[in-house]
């Protein structure tokens, strides 16, 4: 059993591997196509207590430092902040990699962590 009570998931890749829906199935957690319609779905507020956002791995590009440009750091973490903006509520948001590949989106979700604007 999960540690805690989730709410619902975002999954953008199902490779071969894949474990998320039957353990989505097994424990009775909605599927969404989106991070922003996860936390918006059928609730009037984002979320109830946290988000917790992993990036984990995929095929996704390389750059030429031969970093992962893994989208769960700043394209997900930039869904997260329209639904916080849209309801005007927001709750912890726990990210369990770096926040970005690229030092510009870093310090964009950075700057939105401390409540700056939604600009880039």
């Amino acid at each position: 059993m999960p540690h805690c009570d989730v709410a619902g998931l975002s999954i953008e890749q199902f490779p071969a591997t894949d474990i998320g829906r039957g353990m989505a199935a097994r424990y009775n957690i909605p599927l969404f196509d989106s991070v922003g319609r996860g936390l918006d779905a059928r609730r009037p507020r984002p979320c109830r207590r946290r988000v917790l956002l992993v990036g984990e791995h995929g095929d996704y590009p390389v750059n030429p430092k031969v970093s992962t440009a893994l989208p769960a750091t700043a394209g997900c973490f930039e869904e997260i902040v329209k639904v916080f903006r849209r309801s005007g509520r927001s709750v912890p948001v726990y990210n369990d990699k770096h926040f970005s590949y690229s030092w510009p989106d870093a310090a964009w979700m950075y700057r939105q962590s401390r409540g700056g604007s939604a600009s880039r």
